[in-house]
């Protein structure tokens, strides 16, 4: 193999490495903040589940459910819905997870989860443009 080739190689390996780290801690980081473990997949929560209403996670074989969804009652917050509906179909579980919590440029920079229980058909408008794909 050239040293070209091998440099390259070498090159994707370390930048594949760096991407699942940073991917780790953020799974991590989003437990500590969101995670809410024990989901066994019964009752509310598992209807809920299958309805589009909540999303779960899975970190280390275990389903964890963000608590960030729910109202003060443990009811799920109507946006998650909408933003499932939104982008559901266009990326994972963490992905969903992960979009609730990144600064949003469409928010002012702001996380749609803090937006949540304020502003909640900003969020999901925001969703929506996204996976429409919107570009300015």
């Amino acid at each position: 193999m050239s040293q070209l080739k091998r440099s390259k190689l070498l090159d994707r390996e370390t930048v594949e490495a760096r991407q699942a780290r940073r991917l780790e801690r953020a799974r991590k980081a989003f437990l500590r903040e969101f995670g809410s473990p024990g989901y066994t997949g019964a009752g509310d929560t598992e209807r809920w589940r299958e309805q589009g209403k909540i999303f779960t996670v899975t970190y280390q074989g275990a389903t964890h459910i963000p608590r960030f969804q729910f109202d003060k009652r443990g009811f799920p917050l109507p946006a998650i819905a909408g933003v499932i509906k939104a982008l559901g179909a266009k990326t994972s579980e963490w992905g969903l997870g992960m979009w609730f919590t990144a600064a949003n440029g469409w928010l002012g920079g702001q996380r749609p989860v803090d937006l949540l229980k304020d502003d909640p058909e900003r969020v999901v408008r925001v969703a929506e443009q996204e996976a429409a794909g919107l570009v300015f």
